[in-house]
């Protein structure tokens, strides 16, 4: 498989984001009395909207918002200690 240096970078960038991800929510549910961890993105950004799907995370809502004046809409996603913790066990064991 040959990947051009742009497709290699994407690749990587990707990776590095859903490992950082996946220690940021082991950490917090992990060593703090965290229940939830809300994130919220730019409806547009599908690269983070599809990283917080692969990492378990429900789409609960979307939202009108405003950024400098300019309307747009938010994803609103969640991810509850049990399932992050259900999920963790059921991969440990397979």
């Amino acid at each position: 498989m040959i990947f051009s240096i742009r497709e290699l970078g994407a690749r990587l960038a990707s990776l590095l984001a859903t490992e950082a991800i996946r220690l940021a929510t082991d950490l917090l549910f992990e060593q703090t009395a965290v229940d939830q961890i809300v994130c919220i993105t730019d409806a547009r950004n599908l690269a983070a909207n599809g990283l917080l799907r692969r990492m378990r995370m429900d789409h609960v809502r979307t939202e009108d918002a405003l950024f400098r004046g300019e309307p747009f809409q938010e994803h609103v996603f969640w991810l509850s200690r049990e399932t992050h913790l259900s999920h963790h066990k059921s991969k440990r064991s397979t």
